[in-house]
């Protein structure tokens, strides 16, 4: 059953594509005139929830906007009106997914929009609030992560959350790199989608018959890390099989965000280095969940390049001011390092053009004399 399910739940998953401008809603807001394809994002959504209930490894954060869309089409909103309600719809989908009403506002201005303008942030602020009020008005809603009480960080306890943050860093991108091969070296498969949606499916079930934990989108395991003790040898283990789970649904083709598999693999990396910390200096450091919650933090801020965001969503989760000194060194640590990762590439990328240019230039030369 374990293997079956997730098989046959990607093949029923299978994702109808109408060739349509402007299905992304962040080109729909940024650059489009606000025009989501409705329909195809209904089927997106209806996939997704095949996906997401047959133990698909990937995050139920899924694309929320097509409502928004339509609405504005029927009262006839000019672009830039239909746009900004685009972008609130994307800010309800993140404050549904995580209880994070803040987070999700900014998610949006600064991922999607890039501007903190208030003609813009009002209405998303209003919009992401409005939601959280009406999910909590729903008999047995629960938060999906339940955090313990954040231990006081005192003293140079402190540097080792900027390692941590270095860490993350370092990490972050070799996780994007893993799902950009992983949907390539699908792609390249001369199988229809279905049945590469299937394919991945049939790895997350193989792989479940040993490891069930990676199973869904990995709120319960991730609970479990932060209320109980977890050797590092299943959290490891765990990890792995878990980050090729996600690999091999992300990479068939299946429809879900990644944004809940970041923060399961910034708890278990953070998990890691404060079972390591604490084996080492058990007198003077915290327990090893207060490392998991700011890893979650630190991971999706590198992952991201949104670290306002990443402290602003785990503050919420927590409730708690304690989380925040240590929760902004490691954020911004491994923000910063992602940056310079990133310019240095670019820097790379620009020389070698640069370089090409002036080869072709001479090769040109050459051949003229």
């Amino acid at each position: 059953m374990r293997v079956a399910l997730p098989t046959a739940g990607e093949l029923i998953a299978r994702r109808r594509s109408s060739g349509q401008a402007n299905a992304d809603y962040m080109e729909a807001v940024t650059i489009g005139d606000g025009g989501v394809p409705v329909w195809q994002n209904m089927w997106r959504s209806i996939s997704s929830l095949f996906t997401i209930a047959s133990g698909g490894s990937i995050g139920r954060e899924g694309s929320m906007v097509q409502l928004a869309s339509l609405i504005g089409r029927w009262v006839h909103f000019d672009p830039p009106r239909l746009r900004l309600l685009v972008a609130c719809g994307a800010a309800v989908g993140i404050t549904s997914a995580y209880n994070a009403p803040i987070a999700g506002a900014f998610f949006v201005t600064e991922l999607v929009l890039g501007s903190m303008a208030m003609e813009s942030f009002g209405p998303i602020m209003v919009s992401s609030v409005v939601a959280n009020i009406t999910m909590r008005e729903f008999a047995g809603y629960q938060t999906p992560y339940k955090m313990p009480v954040f231990p006081t960080v005192t003293g140079v306890e402190v540097v080792l959350f900027v390692v941590l943050g270095l860490l993350c860093g370092m990490l972050a991108p070799y996780f994007l790199r893993l799902l950009a091969a992983s949907k390539q070296r699908f792609a390249k498969l001369p199988l229809p989608l279905p049945i590469r949606l299937g394919f991945g499916g049939l790895i997350v079930g193989v792989i479940s018959i040993w490891f069930p934990e990676v199973w869904g989108n990995g709120y319960e395991i991730v609970n479990s890390i932060l209320h109980h003790s977890w050797t590092w040898e299943t959290l490891a283990a765990v990890l792995f099989f878990k980050i090729v789970a996600t690999a091999a649904t992300a990479g068939s083709g299946a429809v879900g965000g990644i944004f809940t598999p970041m923060l399961f693999v910034g708890a278990v990396v953070g998990c890691l280095f404060g079972l390591a910390a604490h084996t080492i200096w058990p007198h003077s450091t915290s327990a090893p969940f207060a490392y998991a919650m700011v890893g979650m933090g630190a991971f999706l801020a590198a992952a991201t390049h949104a670290p306002l965001m990443a402290i602003l969503m785990i503050f919420e989760m927590t409730l708690s001011y304690q989380v925040m000194l240590p929760l902004m060194l490691s954020c911004v640590v491994a923000f910063s390092l992602r940056g310079r990762r990133r310019r240095r590439q670019c820097t790379r990328s620009r020389c070698a053009a640069t370089a090409m240019k002036k080869s072709h230039a001479a090769s040109r030369r050459c051949a003229n004399s």
